[in-house]
């Protein structure tokens, strides 16, 4: 059998990078869609890290209401956990695609 020689630098293959893409692509999804905490707004995926503030409200000519957010307050701690474990599936996905790789590549003698 062969032996792969090792690569010099940091490499992925094509189908671990779009697999990746897909996957960052529902966590931001994850992350952006709104959620409620004790009936407010919040966003964040697994824990709510950010939540709108409204402050003022202001009505259209046709006398519609709106609350328009003026900022946003987060809760760090949370806002940190929510990264490391987006950052943690990431690199779960990429090692499992790169060993589905290897170990086809290892019973084809490539």
């Amino acid at each position: 059998m062969a032996t792969v020689p090792r690569r010099g630098r940091f490499q992925i293959h094509l189908s671990t990078a779009i697999v990746l893409m897909f996957v960052a692509g529902g966590l931001m999804w994850a992350n952006l869609v709104e959620g409620r905490v004790d009936g407010r707004a919040a966003y964040g995926w697994p824990f709510c890290a950010v939540r709108p503030w409204y402050g003022a409200a202001w009505t259209d000519k046709n006398g519609f209401k709106f609350n328009v957010p003026t900022s946003y307050t987060y809760d760090e701690r949370l806002l940190a956990f929510d990264l490391s474990i987006a950052f943690l599936i990431l690199v779960g996905v990429y090692a499992f695609c790169e060993w589905l790789i290897r170990r086809r590549a290892a019973r084809k003698g490539d």
